[in-house]
């Protein structure tokens, strides 16, 4: 049974990412459950149809089917320890970042040192490159380049952000003199060959340190970095939710994702813990089932993103894909709470409860002997919730044409706590500077630093500076401090040698490169 959104305004943000296809459980991306959605009554998923006397039992009847371990609702939730954690931007930092802008902020999530890390690995595949002669024609690009530095590399950074925002057809018309197209920003941040050169050298790793089997070694380092400090500078609240996000890729890949319901049909998938109004905690890259079967289970998923979050008393929102009486128990254990939507195959679900025939605005629930809840709905369609918080207890509350209803307390708390990832996936999309490339590795790089890492800023700077920005205004905030970045005055040498003395430089830059190579023939 697919989910569907039950509030109404998540309903209209999440609508075209509806679907009707049925895709194995590892390739389908489960969705919120909609229930203000227009329908008709033949899509809707009829549950067996009971004989009379099955449809007057009594919920004693849970104990006769399911065993002992279900009965009726008593409301005997587990009580676990409160959640007293101060949440939020840490306290020393805002302190400091009460006076910046918000280049300030994207700086404390990427600092210099993780700049300094990417200017060491592209001039390292750029030396590998370059000494590899079978690779390197006599009139290649290639031979042009020459070292880049922390300065320059923040300017090209800088340089991609500005052209998510203004979009021109190809990548060189952002230095074109035609009227249509003309703009100084571009060619004041660096020329256009260089800015190539650069955006094809750009590297996140080592090519000749790669250890078996590790389809992430291209990019795992800098994500591992880009990930300690989003869990650094913020404690999340009481409320955690857990999503996937897909970044569309049709290069090939052997970790690609295929979906064919999707308007992107071919993704690479991310899962995410998010936070605090979509502020996105911590990251794992999916790397095929085949390489790692075990760590990309759906409870090992949810185990290994929130570990650092547990034992504190918190609550854990997921969709149907990760939702298991199983996964309940593992994080009772750990002193955290679960809600989230249910699918009716799972083979602890009660059958009572999943066959149980109802009326449009009927809910019927079953508890077992930990308190876990599991409670089937039927608004526009049938809803299978688990809760480890909640019982079947049901609140009115008034939709957009001021009608009143009643709908289960669990379904609006799994409501409320499931916005965060999807506010982080649709902030994320405006203004993405993502394009096409057969480079996976860059691509998500790029997800990674100049979107997952701009949102993540904004949302500090709103909480810190108690001011509404948007994102696209932060964003060419953003692109603004970095194209201005230059080396301080002493270190301005490339402004003023002369083309000789650079190639001279260039050419004994590269010959030193070469030096090990041939002491080796020698000996």
């Amino acid at each position: 049974m697919d989910d569907g959104n039950i509030d109404e305004a998540t309903a209209e943000n999440n609508e075209e990412q509806m679907s009707d296809s049925s895709d194995s459980e590892m390739n389908e991306v489960p969705q919120q459950i909609e229930t203000q959605a227009s329908e008709s009554e033949s899509n809707v998923e009829e549950p067996e149809a009971f004989s009379d006397s099955q449809d007057d039992r009594t919920p004693n009847a849970l104990r006769n089917i399911d065993g002992p371990e279900w009965k009726a609702p008593q409301g005997n939730q587990p009580v676990l320890i409160p959640f007293t954690k101060e949440s939020g931007v840490n306290k020393n930092l805002s302190e400091l970042l009460i006076v910046e802008e918000p280049l300030g902020f994207y700086s404390a999530l990427v600092y210099d040192g993780i700049f300094q890390y990417i200017v060491d690995q592209t001039n390292l595949y750029a030396t590998q490159t370059l000494t590899n002669e079978k690779d390197v024609t006599p009139h290649a690009r290639v031979n042009d380049w020459f070292p880049t530095d922390i300065y320059e590399m923040k300017r090209f950074f800088g340089l991609v952000i500005y052209m998510g925002i203004v979009r021109l057809p190809k990548l060189a018309d952002f230095w074109s003199r035609e009227p249509m197209f003309k703009t100084e920003f571009a060619s004041a941040a660096m020329p256009r060959n260089r800015f190539q050169l650069l955006l094809n050298m750009v590297h996140f790793a080592d090519n000749e340190n790669n250890p078996q089997n590790d389809r992430l070694h291209k990019l795992q380092s800098l994500v591992d970095m880009v990930v300690h400090n989003f869990q650094t500078v913020l404690e999340p609240g009481e409320t955690i939710c857990i999503d996937e996000s897909l970044i569309p890729f049709r290069g090939r890949l052997v970790m690609r994702q295929y979906l064919k319901g999707k308007r992107h049909k071919y993704d690479i998938k991310i899962f995410k813990l998010c936070c605090n109004e979509g502020y996105t905690y911590n990251i794992q890259i999916y790397a095929g089932k085949n390489i790692d079967q075990q760590q990309t289970t759906p409870t090992r998923v949810v185990m290994k993103l929130a570990e650092p979050l547990l034992d504190c008393g918190r609550t854990m929102i997921t969709d149907n894909w990760y939702t298991s009486l199983s996964l309940a128990e593992q994080l009772l254990d750990r002193q955290t709470h679960l809600i989230g939507t249910l699918r009716k195959n799972r083979k602890e679900n009660p059958r009572t409860v999943t066959e149980k025939k109802l009326k449009p605005g009927e809910c019927f629930a079953g508890e077992n002997h930990k308190g876990i809840t599991i409670l089937s709905w039927r608004d526009k369609r049938y809803v299978l919730m688990l809760s480890t918080k909640h019982s079947d207890s049901q609140t009115e509350v008034r939709n957009r044409r001021g009608q009143t209803k009643k709908k289960p307390e669990v379904v609006l708390a799994y409501n409320k706590g499931k916005s965060p990832v999807d506010k982080s996936d649709q902030i994320t999309a405006y203004q993405s500077p993502l394009r096409k490339t057969i480079k996976w590795y860059r691509k998500l790089a790029f997800e990674i630093l100049l979107n997952t890492a701009i949102v993540n800023a904004g949302l500090m700077y709103k909480e810190v500076k108690h001011e509404n920005i948007s994102i696209l205004a932060f964003r060419k905030s953003v692109a603004y401090g970095l194209c201005s970045v230059r080396p301080p005055p002493a270190e301005e040498i490339e402004t003023v040698m002369p083309n000789m003395l650079r190639n001279c430089e260039k050419n004994a830059w590269l010959a030193c490169s070469k030096e090990p190579e041939e002491d080796s023939n020698l000996l």
